[in-house]
């Protein structure tokens, strides 16, 4: 399994009312739109410099679904490469693992995780997964590349592929 995303810590950093008709959340590099509610307002007004990401799960646990929702929709864009989901299943399958496919759904797990090489800790026994920040040679952009599979997979072999 595979998953190449944008590298961006994406930071809540303005509220803006527009004539008590519009909420305006400004983030780093987007902006999301809300019908203008006084209660939400007061309640944005406290998470303002908090992570898009905490944003989006805080909207979702305190039933602020639009908000979550479009959030939702601006991280779903920032994939850029998804590979490998059968495998990924077929692995938490033979393992009887539900926990470990529920992390794999909340895939923003990713960014909260460092750089490095892991056995342990979230990854089921017998298998690894790599994380490492890789840049794309036609644009300079910088990516978080993250893989999991079997131990006995040939990493090396993958990554020269996804290299060339």
């Amino acid at each position: 399994f595979c998953i190449v995303e944008k590298s961006t810590d994406l930071f809540f950093k303005e509220l803006l009312c527009v004539q008590e008709r519009f909420l305006i959340l400004v983030f780093d590099k987007h902006e999301v739109v809300l019908q203008y509610n006084n209660k939400v307002e007061q309640f944005l007004q406290r998470l303002i410099g908090c992570h898009m990401r905490e944003l989006k799960d805080i909207a979702a646990q305190v039933g602020l679904y639009e908000l979550h929702d479009k959030l939702s929709a601006i991280f779903s864009q920032s994939s850029l490469l998804r590979e490998g989901d059968k495998s990924m299943y077929a692995i938490a399958h033979e393992l009887q693992n539900d926990a470990f496919i529920h992390t794999f759904r909340m895939l923003h797990f990713v960014k909260s995780i460092d750089d490095g090489l892991y056995f342990d800790g979230f990854v089921p026994k017998g298998c690894m997964a790599v994380k490492q920040k890789a840049k794309l040679s036609d644009n300079d952009t910088v990516v978080d590349l993250f893989c999991f599979g079997r131990i006995e997979s040939n990493f090396e072999d993958f990554f020269n592929q996804v290299k060339e």
